[in-house]
């Protein structure tokens, strides 16, 4: 079974913080009495269940990038994508995909 955390920006700490997400504020997952009130409500993620190639957790939100290769096994560019959660799964959205949204600033 999965463990369903969260990760938001708070503005009082000028960091992101890792729990649970509790109606508009995150409890700390190391002591559950932590709680961080004054968090960007539209910076909430949550944790996929994966981690990229460095072991880091990937939160949706995040933007990964990824490699574009030939048929022939060559690489041929890069691109990136931002992680989302759309029909009922996470899924990563191309930058030129129409739904990309406010992230263009990424370049």
């Amino acid at each position: 079974m999965r463990e369903i955390k969260c990760r938001a920006f708070d503005n009082t700490l000028q960091h992101w913080v890792i729990g649970y997400l509790v109606g508009d504020y995150i409890i700390d997952l190391s002591d559950f009495e932590t709680t961080y009130e004054d968090i960007d409500i539209n910076s909430v993620g949550q944790y996929i269940d994966s981690e990229d190639i460095n072991g880091k957790e990937i939160y949706e939100g995040d933007v990964t990038e990824y490699k574009i290769y030939s048929t022939y096994g060559a690489m041929v560019g890069k691109g990136r994508s931002i992680v989302r959660y759309e029909r009922g799964c996470f899924t990563t959205i191309d930058k030129q995909d129409a739904q990309w949204g406010g992230v263009s600033d990424i370049e």
